[in-house]
């Protein structure tokens, strides 16, 4: 196996399969493009972004599903905790069919 080939193994197993964000099993062939938007698809996630000084390295790795990645894409961890705050609050409302839910 390459050097290449390994790295995203290594990553996969450092969550034992699982988005490190939401949870949700991974599937280790839906790597990359060849995942698309099926479900257990996957790619690698910079745990501190480079722009913030991560490392490009395996310890600054880890994988996440295409949806949370896009979720999480551009927010620090304040902006990403209030958006899933407002987005539980929201649903909470829509479910209880309160005036607010419904706009």
């Amino acid at each position: 196996m390459t050097r290449a080939a390994a790295r995203p193994k290594a990553i996969f197993a450092k969550t034992k399969g699982h988005c490190h964000f939401c949870g949700d099993k991974l599937r280790p062939e839906l790597y990359g493009r060849r995942g698309g938007a099926k479900r257990g698809a996957w790619v690698i996630d910079h745990v501190i972004q480079r722009k913030r000084g991560g490392k490009d390295d395996i310890e600054n790795y880890l994988p996440i599903c295409p949806k949370c990645n896009h979720l999480r894409w551009h927010r620090r961890g304040e902006n990403l905790r209030e958006l899933l705050v407002l987005g539980l609050v929201a649903k909470d409302e829509v479910k209880k069919g309160s005036g607010l839910g419904e706009r």
